[in-house]
């Protein structure tokens, strides 16, 4: 067993009673493993589960009532679980097996070769190929400069918060941080300077805000971070402490050191909005604009 998984929690989709006595039994025969496991019998239940909580596995039945297991993959890769999904049936079908890969599920599982040895193996080779997945995921979703999220990663992350927030009633604040006078940095102290100065923004950024929080370069010296159940003045309070927090900044490059301010616009989608992430983006720019035309170094609230 996968070090760590050795401790694995786990949710296990199975309308069947009996089946699922029958897995539990066999994880408890898997060596040096420890799995918790929770149990939900209906996709309204199994959806209700993974939006509450994370897992490390999930072992998802494809017949489930009036539903299927492929419907609560679609779920789980909605709201970007990472996790090994392993599909089961007791149906002998290539064709569920690879409805299931197309899906989001990293293996399939006979229910008639349910043992201790299958579970493990499975189990095993979907974390094996999630993480082989995962490192050419970051690679495709990241700014290769700065780390951050790319523009269209970000995109796709604030759009599935955007849902979140309006399933369950929470604020959402939008932050447009923008380097002060970059152009001249780049025109006097050269290119590579520039680059030095955006990385050690984005690494500055990285550190004032919270773990929660979502931060991409939205383009050029522009980044854009989403700030998860946070209303407006709390988002506010947020973007003036990487506003100030950046005056302290010190880029180096070579023997050149570079001092650099931001300009942030702020904006919030109240939980009672049913706003889109555009019209979020927009307000944020505009608020942004105007922290721009009023000296730069500073933090302006969109109205």
């Amino acid at each position: 067993m996968i070090p760590d998984l050795a401790n694995a929690h786990v949710l296990l989709v199975e309308d069947n009673d009996d089946d699922a006595l029958l897995f539990s039994y066999c994880c408890r025969q898997i060596n040096n493993s420890h799995w918790r496991i929770d149990h939900s019998r209906t996709y309204d239940e199994a959806r209700s589960m993974i939006e509450s909580k994370s897992y490390d596995l999930y072992f998802i039945d494809y017949r489930l009532g009036p539903h299927t297991g492929i419907e609560v993959i679609h779920e789980l890769q909605k709201l970007g679980r990472s996790a090994p999904i392993i599909l089961m049936t007791g149906i002998e079908s290539e064709r569920i097996g690879e409805d299931g890969l197309v899906a989001g599920a990293t293996e399939f599982l006979s229910k008639q070769d349910l043992n201790a040895a299958a579970i493990a193996r499975t189990a095993r080779h979907g974390a094996i190929r999630r993480r082989a997945e995962g490192a050419l995921r970051v690679r495709a979703n990241e700014d290769g400069m700065t780390h951050t999220f790319n523009r269209a990663h970000f995109l796709a992350l604030a759009e599935i918060e955007m849902a979140r927030s309006q399933r369950f009633g929470h604020s959402l604040a939008m932050l447009m941080i923008d380097i002060d006078h970059f152009k001249h940095i780049n025109d006097s102290q050269g290119h590579a300077a520039g680059d030095r100065v955006i990385q050690a923004v984005a690494d500055r950024c990285r550190q004032t805000l919270r773990a929660s929080d979502l931060l991409g370069r939205y383009g050029g010296d522009e980044f854009i971070a989403l700030l998860p159940q946070t209303d407006l003045a709390g988002a506010g309070v947020l973007a003036e402490r990487v506003r100030s927090d950046m005056r302290h900044l010190r880029a180096t490059w070579g023997t050149l050191t570079t001092l650099a301010t931001v300009s942030v616009g702020v904006a919030c989608a109240k939980a009672t909005d049913l706003a889109r992430l555009p019209d979020l983006i927009e307000a944020a720019d505009e608020a942004l604009y105007r922290a721009k035309h009023q000296g730069r170094d500073r933090v302006e609230l969109a109205s």
